[in-house]
């Protein structure tokens, strides 16, 4: 699935699968962290800019999860330096890896959206 396909389900609301794994073991905190990168990554992608504004929103998202967290800056230094090392760089990408990391970052974002919709309405 590309990027933009990716993007677009979520921002549709279409469920995807949590990639399971060491993932699972992370706190929200650090897996917010972490997709705040890839979405401010996908957000740069000149492929996406049809689905900016989508995108933008699932990166607030992140950015709530992670003040209601209390992520350090040191924490997401580190955390997004781990997650860098495991997607490779940009001009020779380990796209396995990236891939299963939108597919998280998407599934988390559900979540998160479900979990912050549920709060709002007690």
């Amino acid at each position: 699935m590309t990027l933009i396909k990716t993007m677009g389900a979520i921002a549709l609301g279409t469920t995807m699968l949590v990639a399971g794994g060491a993932q699972a073991a992370i706190n929200n905190g650090q897996q917010a962290s972490q997709c705040f990168v890839i979405y401010k990554m996908a957000a740069a992608a000149p492929a996406n800019a049809a689905h900016k504004n989508d995108i933008a929103k699932l990166g607030g998202l992140m950015s709530r999860t992670m003040q209601d967290a209390k992520v350090s800056k040191a924490q997401f230094d580190d955390w997004t330096g781990d997650l860098l090392t495991r997607i490779g760089s940009k001009d020779k990408p380990n796209k396995g890896v990236l891939e299963k990391e939108i597919q998280t970052c998407n599934a988390f974002a559900k979540q998160r959206y479900q979990h912050y919709s549920a709060t709002a309405k007690k």
